[in-house]
């Protein structure tokens, strides 16, 4: 049982530095970021997941941070040499495997007391000193508290996130940039954000909360008429709708709005 939670715990880990990183390129790259950024970004991560892996694997005999925090002692019998860094490369791919499987794997743990098809090949025993025979009462509490405090920094950096990204004086597609809500209004806190898309075609969503929807949204929507040139859609007073032929793109902002808060759906399109 301790194993899965230190797994657990260990994913926990890299959740934080997988947003860390996200953060970090955001702030340098612009929220939209090139397709080629993405990948390089997503490649970097992959290799950072299994270099953390191998270093454990290779330097430590398989100790992660989560097996330390819950006292999991690994006895593994590894060659040395070349071979050792085959053993941990095995390792860790069968490992990423078996994570992906999931639902199958953590049968297979359940129903093999907690060891996986792979142990034996590799001569991995897990082994439990005086220290780590606690009460099972005690690993469950440690393993909430654990829990507890990745969902409070979780917390924590969406906040600092959203605050920073509610600062910004525009949204920018590329070179184009619009005149945010909170540039235009005052400062407004947002609560939720939401992006999708790449490069040539882009969706983004902010949500505000204010204190008077109806009378914001209709003042953000004058002002980008009269300064961003943008036109109501087919009437629509909530529809928005920017084309530039020069520079081959189309842009909508739709208006979504109660007594209490604010959404701003903006789609980007290039027509190139």
């Amino acid at each position: 049982m301790r194993r899965v939670f230190a797994f657990l715990i260990d994913q926990m880990i890299f959740v934080f530095v997988f947003m860390a990183a996200g953060f970090g390129v955001m702030a340098c790259s612009g929220i939209f970021l090139e397709d080629w950024i993405l990948w390089a970004f997503m490649i970097a991560i992959v290799l950072l997941y299994l270099g953390y892996f191998l270093v454990c694997d290779y330097f430590f005999r398989g100790m992660t941070i989560g097996k330390k925090l819950l006292r999991v002692r690994m006895h593994w019998c590894q060659a040395e040499g070349s071979l050792k860094v085959r053993e941990a490369v095995l390792h860790i791919l069968l490992k990423c495997f078996f994570a992906i499987i999931w639902p199958y794997s953590l049968i297979v743990c359940v129903s093999s007391n907690f060891k996986m098809p792979y142990d034996q090949k590799l001569g991995i025993l897990y082994l439990y000193d005086e220290r780590g025979k606690t009460p099972v009462w005690k690993v469950i509490v440690r393993v909430l508290a654990v829990i507890i405090a990745f969902y409070i920094i979780l917390m924590a950096i969406l906040s600092f996130i959203l605050a920073n990204i509610s600062k910004n004086e525009y949204y920018s597609f590329g070179d184009v940039k619009i005149a945010s809500v909170s540039s235009v209004l005052g400062y407004q806190k947002l609560t939720g954000y939401a992006s999708s898309g790449s490069a040539s075609s882009m969706e983004v969503k902010y949500q505000y909360s204010v204190e008077n929807g109806a009378e914001l949204a209709e003042c953000y929507a004058e002002y980008l008429i009269r300064n961003e040139d943008f036109t109501y859609a087919d009437g629509n007073s909530t529809m928005l709708k920017k084309e530039n032929s020069d520079e081959e793109y189309v842009i909508t902002a739709e208006l979504l709005y109660t007594p209490t808060n604010l959404q701003l759906n903006l789609h980007y399109n290039s027509t190139k």
